[in-house]
């Protein structure tokens, strides 16, 4: 039987949202007791287990495709469109469930740092079905994209739905407003965290999050780290799709407060851990990757959370919080290492050759 989400208990009107139910929700909550006593630190860190999300795929993208899928589906499209890097975790997971629900997907993607990581994504996107069209730099991965849009609206006799860099719009970040409710009660009775980290890269996340800790009143402090140009990831940013998302609630359930955004405060950004470029690992966020790792069992990736943790750990060094919480958002649950045995790279559109035979050098590797 479906799960309801907690948000709709609250305010029922908000199951008017058009949604495809795609994550095992609630995630869990759990105490990080090892990486404490690695730290010798008298914090109690936690963490958010949605890296845990979906049997499919974990990680935060399955909060947003829920709604995302849901307005598609309502629109009566049945092929999508989207965007990343060569190695975007974004892109393959819209792949995966579209893949899961029967659709078609259509992929321009830009360039990132060569690692193992965006190897093993760029299989399995092709594997999995979507049409890869690689553009290169920003702009002209844009009419790359364009231009691939408009032959595929020649070829399937309309546009394909647009889903937004890392799901980042208001129906997508719906999501994670619900996923403060579920923390809410899932510490109902236990104290809350006085800051939860969390990554910052298209900002829908973290956008939620502050929207759902604003709605349910709750006084942890939200505290994004940026992996992404600042251009793109910013406060402005976070809080103009916050009040977005705010007003559209509003819209269909006037039980909703009414959206005011001298409400939406209680945040901060660490900008000190982005590397220079997207997808460059950096050496403390390595250091915390095998730290969490060693002590946890649990995976971190180069890109984004191993990034988000370095913050929280230097963090806690240094003000010794009383309560943190990790909100873990890359994927642990499914491994495709019997799939990428399959999968021929030579096979690959032509442009992305260049991945594999040697032309790019691979920068990192763990």
């Amino acid at each position: 039987m479906e799960k309801k989400l907690i948000i709709f208990n609250y305010h029922p009107g908000l199951e008017k949202l058009p949604r495809i139910p795609l994550g095992d929700f609630p995630t869990m909550v759990e105490r990080l007791s090892n990486i404490e006593k690695a730290l010798g630190v008298k914090s109690e860190i936690w963490i958010k287990r949605d890296d845990l999300s979906s049997e499919i795929y974990g990680g935060n993208k399955i909060r947003k495709l829920e709604f995302l899928f849901g307005k598609m589906k309502e629109k009566g499209k049945t092929t999508c469109v989207t965007t990343g890097g060569i190695g975007s975790n974004h892109a393959l997971a819209v792949t995966l469930f579209a893949h899961h629900l029967g659709y078609e997907v259509l992929l321009p993607l830009f360039h990132q740092p060569l690692t193992i990581h965006v190897r093993e994504n760029l299989l399995l996107d092709y594997y999995f079905g979507a049409e890869l069209v690689y553009g290169g730099g920003y702009v002209n991965t844009f009419f790359k994209g364009m231009s691939a849009i408009l032959k595929w609206r020649w070829k399937y006799g309309k546009f394909p739905y647009l889903i937004p860099p890392g799901g980042s719009n208001p129906m997508g970040t719906v999501g994670f407003v619900n996923a403060v409710f579920e923390l809410k009660e899932q510490l109902d009775g236990i104290p809350m965290p006085d800051f939860i980290f969390v990554t910052l890269g298209s900002c829908g996340t973290m956008a939620g999050l502050l929207l759902g800790l604003t709605l349910t009143e709750l006084k942890s402090q939200l505290i994004g780290v940026r992996v992404v140009d600042r251009i793109v990831s910013n406060k402005r940013c976070v809080k103009n799709l916050a009040m977005k998302t705010w007003k559209l609630l509003h819209k269909i359930d006037p039980s909703v407060p009414a959206p005011d955004s001298r409400k939406l405060a209680n945040f901060t950004i660490f900008h000190d851990y982005f590397g220079g470029e997207y997808g460059r690992y950096i050496p403390r966020g390595i250091e915390a990757r095998k730290i969490m790792l060693e002590t946890e069992g649990i995976i971190l990736d180069g890109t984004y959370t191993s990034k988000t943790f370095a913050g929280l750990i230097d963090f806690v060094k240094e003000n010794k919080p009383s309560k943190v919480l990790f909100w873990h958002t890359y994927n642990n649950r499914r491994k495709f290492d019997e799939i990428l045995k399959k999968v021929d790279w030579r096979e690959l559109p032509d442009e992305f050759h260049r991945f594999f035979d040697g032309r790019e050098k691979v920068l990192f590797d763990f």
